[in-house]
C-alpha cells in the first residue's frame, strides 16, 4: 500500500469516527459524509481486475471452449441449411384455396 492510500485510510477512519459519534440531524453529518466521499474517491486501486490470475485463466478456459465447440456449431447449421434447402428459410408454405362462396348454399 503507497504512503498517500495509507494517510487517506487514515484520515477517512478519523473522519468516520467523528461521524459515528454525532447524529445524523447535526448539520455537520453531510458535509463529513461528503468529505469521506471524496476521500474515497482519492484512493488509488491496489491493482486492475484484469491483473490477477484468475481472469486470465477464466479467459483462456472460454476461448478453448469456443474452440471446441465451433466444429458442432458449425455442422448444426450446415445440416440445417441442407434440410430446408428446397423450402425458403427454413418456412413451409401450404397453398390454400379461397372459400367458395356456394359452400353453405343448397
Amino acid at each position: 500500500m503507497s504512503a498517500k492510500n495509507a494517510e487517506l485510510r487514515n484520515r477517512i477512519s478519523e473522519l468516520e469516527e467523528q461521524r459515528r459519534s454525532m447524529s445524523h440531524g447535526s448539520i455537520d453529518y453531510p458535509r463529513i459524509t461528503a468529505d469521506i466521499q471524496s476521500l474515497a474517491a482519492q484512493l488509488e486501486p491496489e491493482h486492475h481486475w484484469t491483473t490477477t490470475p484468475t481472469f486470465w485463466v477464466a479467459f483462456v478456459a472460454m476461448l478453448a471452449a469456443c474452440v471446441a465447440a465451433y466444429p458442432v456449431v458449425r455442422s448444426f447449421f450446415a445440416d440445417q441449411s441442407l434440410n430446408n434447402k428446397n423450402q425458403p428459410h427454413g418456412i413451409t408454405v401450404r397453398p390454400q384455396s379461397p372459400p367458395s362462396l356456394s359452400q353453405g348454399k343448397k
